[in-house]
């Protein structure tokens, strides 16, 4: 990885805590901001978000495209694709090429291709220290073998920034609900002090 580059990702993971962290940018934004940030970064043609829901399948929360966010839903309602896949599994998924590789996704496959999608990695949406998934993080490309081992790897460290914003960004949302549930019984108690 050349120097600039790495400057580049550095500043993007730091851009993505900023914006992910920060409550005053709404979490679907933040994302977009991360799906958009990927294709620069990584040179690939599209790229998308899967999240984890408490109950049911993952929902398509990022897309920088229309034709990524009808394929990204599709596999979220369908269960098929890479995406659900590396969230399932918590490991990543990689298609170098869709039209040579036998996959277990015939309506994603058809899908994709007809997109224009030719390769699909996905990658984890970790947080490392509480071992859980909460996503992938998907990259779409026109042509195939598009990323290298080490676009990957820069990938999955931006993919691994994005969980820990998340994560931190969920637990700042549980506090302030308890400050607000919090302040609420103390001012009742003192209304009822002041009606004895």
């Amino acid at each position: 990885m050349n120097r600039q580059r790495g400057q580049d990702l550095a500043q993007a993971a730091v851009e993505l805590m900023e914006r992910l962290v920060d409550d005053i940018v709404d979490e679907q934004e933040g994302l977009e901001w991360l799906a958009e940030r990927c294709v620069e970064l990584f040179g690939v043609d599209a790229a998308g978000v899967l999240l984890i829901a408490p109950t049911g399948p993952p929902r398509a929360a990022a897309a920088t495209t229309p034709a990524v966010r009808s394929l990204q839903q599709l596999a979220a309602a369908s269960g098929e694709g890479p995406g659900p896949a590396c969230c399932h599994t918590g490991t990543r998924v990689v298609v170098p090429d869709l039209l040579r590789a036998l996959s277990p996704w015939p309506r994603y496959t058809r899908h994709a291709c007809s997109v224009g999608a030719r390769a699909v990695c996905s990658l984890p949406l970790r947080h490392r220290r509480s071992a859980r998934t909460l996503g992938a993080l998907n990259l779409f490309a026109r042509s195939p073998e598009t990323l290298g081992d080490a676009g990957l790897e820069a990938a999955q460290i931006i993919a691994d920034t994005a969980a820990l914003a998340l994560v931190q960004r969920r637990v700042h949302a549980g506090l302030h609900r308890a400050r607000g549930q919090l302040q609420h019984a103390l001012d009742s108690r003192v209304l009822i002090e002041q009606a004895k």
